[in-house]
Parts: structure tokens; C-alpha cells; sequence
């Protein structure tokens, strides 16, 4: 009911007061269909991506990666596991104290194969030499130990990368540009100059400071390996 003791301006001034309201309203539902139709035209395209749009590509890269990895093997592809924790702090806006910042402990990791493979042994000649001249097939301390030789290159290769970072970082150095070789020549570098093609693991809910954990990881590789080279038929 009407109040009947408003008088005329204050009548005009409820009615302006519900139309505002009213057309506030009305420009807010043509925001949100607008907003609407311009996320599914984004989703489209793939600019924005919807709940499901997302999960469908974890599971097609996921996919992409087993099967590249599992074909990296049968080609004859052996390499290495390089892994590190993923330590991921959730903080909360409402701090009780049974709702507290929480702190996460993963492990990534990703398979990298080898560069020099088994028939480089057979096609490369320095790798040959190499053979011949180190006939002993056991691993001592001795061959983790630098020779006069290896030291020798070493101080040579150090010289002209440091040499190449005055040149880039300081003018007074510049003129070390023109003298510094721009490739460091090496026995392997045929070999070298191949494409590293890493693949990720799956990521593992476990924290690498648990000894518990430490082995949950290493029976993952060992299950999850044993299953690509079935797969590439080299089980």
C-alpha cells in the first residue's frame, strides 16, 4: 500500500529511485549475457578455456607426451631421470586455528635421452679411439679424475667463455669479441649439436625429505618404466 502522507516530490523521488534501480538491474543482466556469449566465443578460439576444456587438454598432453616417450624407446632411445621436489604454500583468507596456511610437497620429473647412443660407437671415429684406449670396462675413482690433458682443455674452454662474457657485458672488453672464437671446436660436437628432447613424468604426491617417499618415487620409475618398454617392445 502506498503511503498516503508522501507527498508529490517525495513520490518522484521513490520513482526515480526504482527506475535507477531497475535499469542498474537491467544493464547487469546485458553484462552477464554479453559476458557469457563472449567467453564461449573465447573458448572457441581458444583464448579462455572453459572447466572441462582444461582437463581435456591435461589428458591429450599427457597422452601426447606417454606416447612420444614410449616411441623415444623403441626407436632404441636409453637416457636419464632428472628430478627435483615442487613445494607449493596455499595461503587462506580466513586463518582459524584449524584453517591455517597449508604447505605441499611434490616431485616432478622428466626422462631425457641419451645424445650419444650405442651406434655412435660404431660410426664415430673419436668415440672408437676412446674405446680402444680405454680397454678397462670398470668404474674406478681414477676415471671421474681429471688427466694433464683434460685440465689443459678445460683451462683453454674456461678462458674463451670468459673471455666471451667481458666482451658482452663490458666496453672496455669489446675489442675481446674479434679474437675470442665464437665455437669451441671438440671431438663431439656432430654429436653434441643433437636436439635434447626431454619428456615429463607424471607429477608424484611425494615429499623427497621422507625416506618413506624416497622409495615410493624410485618403485614409480621402476613401475612406470617397466610398462614404456614393454610397450616399445625392449622389456
Amino acid at each position: 500500500m502506498p503511503n498516503k502522507n508522501i507527498s508529490k516530490d517525495g513520490l518522484a523521488n521513490q520513482c526515480i529511485v526504482l527506475d535507477f534501480k531497475t535499469e542498474v538491474k537491467k544493464l547487469y543482466a546485458c553484462f552477464v549475457v554479453y559476458y557469457c556469449q563472449l567467453l564461449q566465443r573465447m573458448n572457441k578460439v581458444h583464448i579462455t578455456l572453459s572447466a572441462e576444456s582444461k582437463r581435456n587438454i591435461l589428458k591429450d598432453f599427457g597422452e601426447h607426451v606417454d606416447t612420444n616417450l614410449v616411441a623415444a624407446i623403441r626407436d632404441g632411445q636409453d637416457g636419464k631421470i632428472n628430478g627435483d621436489n615442487l613445494d607449493l604454500r596455499v595461503t587462506t583468507n580466513d586463518v582459524r586455528m584449524k584453517n591455517r596456511d597449508k604447505d605441499y610437497h611434490f616431485f616432478a620429473s622428466d626422462f631425457t635421452p641419451y645424445r650419444v647412443n650405442a651406434s655412435d660407437f660404431l660410426s664415430n671415429s673419436y668415440l672408437q679411439q676412446y674405446q680402444k684406449g680405454h680397454p678397462d670396462k670398470e668404474i674406478t675413482v681414477d676415471k671421474f679424475m681429471l688427466s694433464n690433458e683434460d685440465m689443459k682443455m678445460y683451462k683453454e674452454t674456461l678462458a674463451m667463455l670468459i673471455g666471451r662474457q667481458l666482451s658482452s657485458k663490458f666496453k672496455t672488453f669489446k675489442w675481446m669479441g674479434k679474437v675470442v672464437p665464437e665455437h669451441i671446436d671438440h671431438p663431439l660436437q656432430d654429436v653434441m649439436s643433437r636436439k635434447t628432447t626431454s619428456f615429463q613424468l607424471p607429477i608424484l604426491l611425494k615429499n623427497e625429505s621422507k625416506y618413506e617417499d624416497c622409495l615410493g618415487i624410485m618403485d614409480s620409475y621402476e613401475q612406470q618404466f617397466a610398462s614404456y618398454y614393454n610397450r616399445a617392445g625392449r622389456g
